[in-house]
């Protein structure tokens, strides 16, 4: 499938701190099912016919499919560099990132867009001379479910160097770009490393590892990393950066919802930035519904789309199994300070469709 044909499969998708909230919004029914009905059917009938077709486990007459099972990776050697290049890429640790958010979509559309960035361990190397060279890092991807996407490495691209000298610090910045196609042989987007560093005049710059780790709440991958669709800039919407799963060093975060019939704790773990919006992960929610634990980590089950900032934060959980006729929760326009609208807790579909609202009891906030 072409990449312009997810374009308008998207385009349609659309300390501690207590608030309490003594009743629901009446109006939260009426508005969620006006924009959500309409893709219900479609979704739904999607999902099932996937889970039938693909395997046998007890996902099948529910809609819970597991995500796209990663095929074995690409192998290490089909790197493409100079055997001149002295400076390593190195990649260690877990070896995956996953994409993160986009202020600009729905929850609804990171649903579709969740992705994993695998890359084989090893030792691959990058140029230190100014210009550009042929270039290709082994890469795979894992999708989320129901994504129209299938992104496949392709042929080698290439790597630019532009190095300069300022007083007494010499500067280099690289930027990759390789085709990646859709597994028939359509290029329907790009994979990007950029990153730039500076040493004093004279000093080749040390090597270059991607660990995976994020130890501190500053501290980020020394490469960016995107899988960017082929509009100019990677910045649209439907373009894919990739972060870290697991960062270690940020601050974690608890809401901690009580609703009726059940409770949530949504955990949250925020990094640092000195002006865009924080990176931040939401690696686990717990509760109950409806006297019916849950417990879910799973990456492509937990969905999170912030404000600016993190000022108000919409989450949703797919359960492992469904719970008394509903996939997941969806909580919506939470916030650390409990300023309006109010929060709003749904039990949903498995495209995060609305199936009933809960009225939220109690909301504490810990950081």
């Amino acid at each position: 499938m072409r990449w312009v044909s997810w374009l308008l499969v998207l385009a349609a998708c659309g300390g501690s701190t207590t608030k309490d909230t003594d009743e629901a919004d009446a109006d939260a029914d009426a508005d969620t099912d006006s924009d959500t009905d309409a893709d219900t059917d479609a979704d739904t009938d999607s999902d099932t016919d996937t889970d039938a077709d693909t395997d046998a486990d007890t996902d099948t007459d529910t809609g819970h499919s597991a995500h796209t099972a990663v095929p074995p990776c690409v192998d290490p050697g089909l790197f493409v560099g100079d055997a001149g290049w002295t400076l390593g890429l190195d990649v260690t640790g877990p070896g995956e990132w996953c994409a993160t958010f986009n202020e600009a979509r729905t929850l609804e559309q990171e649903q579709l867009l969740k992705m994993k960035l695998i890359i084989p361990r090893g030792a691959y190397t990058l140029p230190t001379a100014a210009g550009t060279s042929p270039f290709r890092l082994p890469v795979c991807f894992e999708t989320a479910p129901g994504s129209p996407l299938q992104p496949v490495m392709a042929g080698e691209g290439e790597v630019t160097l532009s190095r300069s000298t300022v007083q007494q610090s010499d500067y280099y910045t690289w930027q990759s770009t390789q085709p990646i196609e859709d597994g028939a042989g359509h290029v329907i987007a790009t994979f990007q490393l950029y990153g730039s560093t500076s040493t004093p005049a004279g000093t080749p710059p040390p090597d270059i590892e991607l660990d995976g780790v994020n130890a501190s709440i500053y501290e980020q991958e020394p490469l960016a990393m995107s899988l960017c669709d082929l509009s100019p800039y990677c910045a649209t919407f439907y373009s894919d950066h990739f972060v870290v799963c697991d960062p270690v060093g940020y601050d974690e975060e608890h809401h901690q919802i009580t609703f009726t019939g059940g409770d949530v704790d949504l955990e949250f773990r925020k990094g640092g930035s000195f002006a865009s919006t924080e990176p931040a992960v939401f690696p686990r929610a717990t509760g109950t519904l409806d006297g019916t634990a849950f417990d879910v980590t799973d990456y492509f089950r937990l969905i999170y789309n912030p404000e600016h900032h993190h000022f108000s934060r919409d989450f949703a959980v797919i359960f492992d199994a469904p719970i008394n006729g509903a996939c997941g929760l969806a909580v919506r326009n939470v916030d650390p300070w409990g300023n309006p609208p109010d929060t709003r807790v749904e039990r949903v579909n498995c495209d995060l469709s609305l199936i009933d609202t809960r009225t939220v009891l109690n909301e504490v906030f810990v950081d």
